[in-house]
């Protein structure tokens, strides 16, 4: 099983079941790009390679939060809540570094994805020559961005994905400053993105290229509906997939208490009228 997960029912879970057996890392292996936290990378015993944080990322990080420490698990708990709504967001597991026992949150490595940074000439021309399922996922990640507080999708917080139809596709990853490490969602409350953070300085351009209608919109609204759909049985079921050091019981319950409360609703509407305004 992953290193402190609790035994679940086969009917426990909204989506798929946590995997039955832990991975350990096996090697590290030099980063091709990086962010704000994002700054190792390794090999599991599965074979695969992952992009790790662990817990004291935060501390080291040039960009202040509340709480440092749990930027593992804002990512973990981001990346989870992200598949129960469709969001499209790789693969992530538990990694355990068999020297220290440290756990470290990993990010499966899309091998399809452009390895490189965009320049701004390159990301222009993507977003001028978007699809509509593009157009639709990027309507859909900046709700959900916007929904976790997530202040830091800037145009290289997405994975490019070429398809088969010879599009682009896209992938939200790197939810190391949102959530959590804000003190979201108590601290929070029904507040939007401050204007001047990335992920809402970056819409405005995006939002201007791709344009606005009702189908875009409506997959925006979408991932909202399924937010207000989730209780909080699929909360504490994101939950008990992550190391329990990453987050104490006092802080799982405080946010588990909201989500069964009326401020999350309170949250989607105010999203919601930002997306459809």
């Amino acid at each position: 099983m992953e290193p402190n997960q609790k035994p679940l029912k086969a009917d426990d879970s909204p989506t798929e079941q946590h995997p039955l057996f832990g991975l350990e890392i096996e090697e590290w292996t030099p980063p091709n790009r990086s962010t704000v936290h994002l700054k190792s990378f390794a090999i599991a015993n599965d074979g695969l390679e992952y992009a790790t944080k662990g817990i004291r990322d935060g501390e080291n990080s040039q960009v202040q939060v509340t709480f440092p420490l749990h930027v593992p698990a804002s990512e973990w708990f981001c990346t989870k809540l992200a598949e129960m709504c469709s969001v499209p967001t790789p693969t992530c597991r538990v990694l355990l570094e068999p020297e220290s026992q440290e756990l470290f949150f990993g990010s499966k490595i899309n091998l399809a994805a452009y390895r490189d940074a965009l320049v701004v000439n390159q990301w222009s021309e993507l977003l001028k020559n978007a699809s509509f399922y593009l157009k639709k996922q990027l309507w859909a990640i900046y709700a959900y961005d916007q929904f976790i507080y997530n202040v830091d999708r800037h145009f290289n917080n997405y994975l490019y994905v070429q398809t088969r139809q010879n599009t682009v596709a896209v992938e939200a990853f790197d939810f190391g400053l949102s959530s959590l490490v804000h003190g979201w969602p108590n601290k929070i409350g029904s507040a939007l993105l401050p204007a001047d953070c990335k992920t809402n300085l970056v819409w405005a351009i995006i939002k201007q290229v791709i344009g606005s209608d009702a189908d875009l919109t409506a997959s925006a609204c979408n991932v909202l509906d399924k937010l207000r759909t989730l209780d909080s049985k699929a909360i504490d079921y994101i939950f008990s997939g992550m190391p329990e050091a990453w987050l104490s019981a006092l802080q799982k319950q405080a946010l588990i208490s909201w989500w069964d409360s009326e401020s999350r609703m309170e949250r989607l509407s105010s999203v919601e009228s930002e997306v459809t305004r």
